[in-house]
């Protein structure tokens, strides 16, 4: 990534700050700390796990594939896939919760780059029903709007993901700062060895095999009190 400008905007979007809605979900990870879960070896195993056995066959998938279908301007093409990560990603709860943030982030969306007609366009499919609307698909519509590759739009993905679940373990209080620093370090080969896992996938053959963050996934919703909303 040589352009600056690019490099501006992928920050922008992979920022902590930016309001995609990642801060409100630790992804399984609250029922794990809460079944005893610690330790920097720990919490680097569930990352490796969630990065390269369920995000690299399925985030990063839906991701690129909607930067090229996007690029293309074909938002038939991008409703298709947002339909397929909707069957993939099993827990319902985290189906609920990635709509959720998906329509808010393409309402931001369409208010960064309001001459990009592909936002407004496929928020108002959304809004109709027609298209699910994942936090995923949004956010990939949102990095082709502001000019991003397709590679850059999944490692950004990737990078969120990892951010998010980083983030929660903190918030829960498993691990502090200086941990969380040196696991996002560690995440770096992992989002690049995800990155390259998911690249040659067609988005039909998306899937996830990380088992034990969906069953935590599962049983979050049913958890007598928490602080995330999956």
């Amino acid at each position: 990534m040589s352009d600056p400008l690019r490099l501006a905007l992928a920050l922008q979007l992979g920022d902590s700050a930016f309001p995609s809605g990642m801060y409100t979900q630790s992804h399984g990870l609250e029922l794990l700390i809460e079944d005893g879960l610690t330790g920097f070896a720990a919490f680097r195993e569930v990352l490796e796990c969630y990065l390269l056995d369920a995000a690299a066959t399925c985030e990063a998938v839906a991701a690129r594939h909607v930067a090229l279908a996007a690029a293309q301007h074909d938002l038939a093409g991008v409703a298709a896939i947002d339909e397929a990560l909707d069957l993939v990603r099993l827990p319902a709860e985290i189906r609920l919760a990635s709509r959720r943030c998906g329509g808010r982030v393409l309402a931001l969306g369409a208010l960064m780059f309001p001459d990009d007609a592909r936002l407004p366009v496929y928020r108002e499919r959304v809004d109709a029903a027609l298209a699910p609307g994942h936090q995923t698909i949004a956010m990939a519509l949102l990095g082709t709007a502001a000019g991003l590759t397709p590679e850059d739009v999944v490692v950004v993905e990737l990078h969120n993901l990892a951010a998010s679940l980083i983030s929660a373990a903190v918030r829960l209080g498993a691990i502090d700062y200086l941990l969380a620093q040196r696991l996002t370090l560690a995440c770096r080969p992992l989002i690049v060895a995800a990155a390259a896992r998911g690249a040659a996938l067609d988005w039909r053959a998306m899937h996830s095999s990380a088992p034990l963050l969906e069953i935590a996934q599962m049983r979050h919703a049913t958890a007598h009190s928490h602080l995330f909303v999956s």
